[in-house]
């Protein structure tokens, strides 16, 4: 709640878009969705392979497990309305083929009366995988960059602005708080189209150089 509460906050000072680029953090999601009624969400395409590659293996998985991963793989190739098509076509199949395996539940039973004390996923990190890209394609949130033309990842953002900002806190780690956020408040601001005045109004310099009574 709290992480949502800060996206909240954060992106509230923005006017409303058309669209939302972002990666699986479902606190920016609810947050966009809370604030803009009519805003679409796109996730980011890179990051859905990228976890994808971390969740279902790489040394010697299982052969469902590839054939998911492989295909998900295949988001980097389409940049149509009829790739789009036809590899939601080839997901359906795969996925109704392999359901049972996917789905399949494992079971802890007491020895002594044989009794079903817990179940649980028998493949937990297919399953989540799985169920994720289902739910984006049910929520359209899969392809809309190739009906609109919007980017489909968030590049230009992790590349452009978050890696430079982490090398700057990084350069700058031994900064009290406040000052590390005047640091990245003045780095956003080079990346803006706010004035300096406008961003010097906003400052609470109390906070920052904080009166000494003695």
């Amino acid at each position: 709640m709290k992480m949502l509460m800060d996206y909240y906050e954060l992106l509230k000072a923005i006017d409303e878009p058309r669209f939302v680029i972002c990666d699986g953090h479902s606190a920016i999601s609810k947050a966009s969705l809370k604030l803009w009624k009519n805003v679409k969400i796109q996730r980011c395409i890179v990051h859905i392979i990228h976890n994808a590659e971390r969740k279902l293996g790489k040394r010697n998985p299982p052969q469902v497990n590839c054939i998911v991963k492989q295909h998900i793989k295949k988001l980097a190739m389409v940049d149509t309305v009829r790739k789009a098509k036809n590899w939601q076509i080839k997901w359906n199949a795969i996925y109704t083929e392999h359901e049972t395996y996917i789905q399949e539940l494992s079971y802890t039973v007491d020895e002594e009366t044989g009794e079903v004390l817990s179940q649980f996923p028998a493949h937990p990190k297919l399953r989540v995988v799985c169920n994720e890209i289902n739910k984006l394609l049910k929520k359209n949130r899969l392809f809309l960059y190739v009906e609109h033309g919007i980017p489909r990842n968030t590049n230009h953002l992790e590349g452009g602005i978050n890696s430079p900002l982490n090398n700057l806190q990084r350069c700058h780690r031994g900064l009290v708080l406040e000052r590390q956020k005047r640091m990245w408040e003045w780095y956003l601001l080079s990346r803006s189209a706010t004035t300096v005045n406008d961003f010097i109004k906003s400052l609470n310099f109390d906070t920052l150089y904080p009166k000494n009574d003695n």
